[in-house]
């Protein structure tokens, strides 16, 4: 452990996770320069800690960085660059045998967690923008690390929750009030989960830690043993709701990427075209009316085609929240054994019970 507190810089400390951290760094008597590109009152609640914006610093320099940062605007073909900027950033405020810990996430093994997962490299996949990008950044700053010889930390956060998280707390609670489905019927999956304030308590606990010329992979997910109803099913007692069920035969992602790309020019079919018209309350009348005097074997071929009543087509960020839901693949926590965390399971989810309450 340091003698001392290390100087301290925040990058993207305004997001949930970075607010929390600074919070407990404050109550630690850390002070940390806090990095953001929004407003500062925004981000922080006293006048403790110093914020400023990227293009202030100069030629400041830090023993220590955390990293919160990830691409979070402009298009898709603009993340990498993007990404690459952030990196810039981060290691360009690392002094003389500094010490980065970066923050990265269970995504780099797949938006629905549905590659292997092991403690080190992660293998460059194809998938949605956000998850290339936090496997770029990992391998980008290894890279750097191998050429330059600081510290580095590589921080795997499982689902991060807690009261009032973007989310998960927030979006549970709004399906849950709305009766959108929050659980697959047969299907409990592992939460994969950690505190935020755990969270916190980690990275400072890093951050006080002497810098290692080296790369260190850390998994944090003290919950991931936890399944999904177990946090859900009290936030629905609380609110007064039941829980809504999907059904797993509902959660068919296309495999491949020919099958991917048939299934979003879907639209174009003639059968969901017919779905869709036949709703409607005038020309629908007439479409169904046109059926009526079709033979009775052609209307039998049409409903099989699936013209009937057919289950519920959620959209790609539905089916991704509730593949993840039902995720069968547990993301082990790998941690620093002198570290505890300082919140447990049942005030976990006390703190998001009492948020519930407060709303």
């Amino acid at each position: 452990m340091r003698d001392h507190n290390p100087t301290l810089a925040v990058l993207g400390a305004g997001g949930f996770v970075g607010r929390s951290l600074l919070r407990d760094l404050e109550a630690e008597g850390i002070k940390a320069t806090a990095i953001v590109r929004g407003f500062r009152d925004i981000t922080l609640d006293t006048d403790f800690h110093e914020c400023v914006r990227p293009n202030d610093l100069g030629t400041r320099k830090f023993e220590t960085v955390i990293n919160l940062a990830y691409p979070t605007g402009g298009r898709p073909l603009e993340q990498i660059a993007l990404n690459n900027e952030i990196i810039d950033s981060a290691t360009a405020l690392l002094g003389n045998d500094g010490h980065l810990i970066h923050v990265s996430s269970i995504a780099v093994f797949g938006i629905t967690v549905d590659r292997p997962i092991r403690l080190g490299p992660a293998d460059a996949i194809r998938d949605i923008s956000y998850v290339e990008s936090k496997i770029k950044a990992e391998s980008e700053l290894t890279a750097r690390q191998h050429r330059h010889g600081f510290g580095l930390d590589i921080v795997r956060l499982g689902h991060v929750w807690g009261a009032a998280s973007g989310n998960w707390a927030v979006p549970l609670t709004q399906r849950l009030v709305t009766g959108r489905p929050v659980a697959v019927r047969g299907s409990a999956g592992f939460s994969n989960s950690t505190d935020v304030a755990n969270v916190s308590s980690y990275l400072i606990h890093l951050a006080r830690r002497r810098a290692v010329p080296d790369v260190a992979f850390h998994h944090l997910a003290e919950f991931s043993n936890v399944r999904w109803p177990d946090w859900i099913a009290p936030m629905a007692a609380k609110l007064g709701v039941e829980m809504t069920w999907a059904d797993s035969a509902w959660l068919q992602w296309p495999q491949g990427p020919v099958r991917e790309m048939a299934a979003s020019l879907a639209d174009l079919a003639p059968r969901k075209v017919y779905r869709r018209v036949s709703s409607e309350r005038q020309v629908g009348s007439v479409v169904r009316g046109a059926l009526r005097f079709l033979p009775a074997n052609i209307t039998e071929r049409l409903r099989s085609e699936g013209l009937a009543v057919r289950p519920p087509e959620f959209s790609r960020d539905e089916l991704t929240f509730l593949t993840i839901i039902a995720g069968d693949q547990q993301f082990k926590s790998h941690l620093d054994p002198q570290w505890t965390p300082p919140i447990s399971q049942s005030e976990s989810l006390e703190r998001v019970i009492r948020w519930i309450a407060d709303r």
